[in-house]
């Protein structure tokens, strides 16, 4: 059954949900699925093959001696092995939530002999998650543009919050399906580190202190400072 890219990840497809694609614009057709489901499709190998399809029996005229000139498979970025730690005795807590959840969906890729100008892109089993949602999306980044967008808002002093809804209004049909999920917590994760771009300037914090002291000295500001052994004051003060 062939479908256009829109329809290809319904909820009710069947599991070997197939779409027939132009071989020039196959690469962006799969963009496009990634923009529309905001899942991210992993290229697990490149394959050049001369075999009769698998899928050749004497019933079948059509797949009898199909001859697969190229094949790729991407797998969801869910998908490969659950992570499962080796520690042993007190564990150590994952510091970061892994996004490997062993996902099963994956798209076949392949070009044959018989129609080498199309390609068919064949969906296998279904995800064990829920694209789109708020869990899934804490993995995906959102593109440079808007992310540049939300940083000159930040440099400008407006607020996450007005930033946020700014940005949704201002969103267009053309905009990759990522960024129409805007959320609160992706504005505060770029907020972030522009503070950090803006205020500390040395992963050592008197180090990073040193340098304010120097850019407010050059600004007229009088600065203070005494240190003795394990104490330390600090002030700074307006001219």
């Amino acid at each position: 059954m062939s479908t256009s890219s829109a329809q290809f990840y319904s909820a009710n497809v069947s599991e070997f949900e197939t779409m027939n694609v132009d071989k020039a614009i196959w690469e962006v057709e799969l963009k496009k699925l990634e923009d529309s489901t905001c899942v991210h499709w992993t290229n697990k190998g490149f394959k050049i093959k001369e075999i009769v399809s698998s899928n050749a029996t004497e019933s079948s005229s059509v797949d009898r001696n199909k001859t697969i000139l190229w094949s790729k498979k991407y797998i969801c970025h869910h998908g490969s092995n659950v992570y499962v730690s080796k520690a042993s005795g007190n564990h150590r807590p994952i510091q970061k939530e892994s996004k490997k959840i062993g996902c099963p969906a994956c798209i076949m890729v392949t070009c044959y002999r018989s129609d080498p100008e199309f390609v068919i892109f064949e969906r296998k089993s279904t995800h064990n998650h829920v694209p789109r949602s708020y869990v899934d999306l804490k993995f995906i980044s959102l593109s440079d543009a808007l992310r540049r967008k939300i940083k000159a808002f930040l440099q400008y002093e407006f607020s996450r919050k007005e930033i946020r809804s700014c940005l949704l209004q201002e969103i267009d049909e053309d905009a990759e399906e990522r960024d129409e999920l805007l959320h609160y917590d992706d504005v505060h994760n770029i907020w972030l580190s522009v503070a950090k771009d803006m205020f500390k300037f040395k992963e050592n914090e008197f180090e990073s202190l040193k340098v304010w002291e120097e850019k407010l000295t050059a600004t007229n500001y009088k600065v203070l400072s005494y240190s003795m052994e394990n104490t330390f004051y600090y002030g700074i003060i307006s001219s």
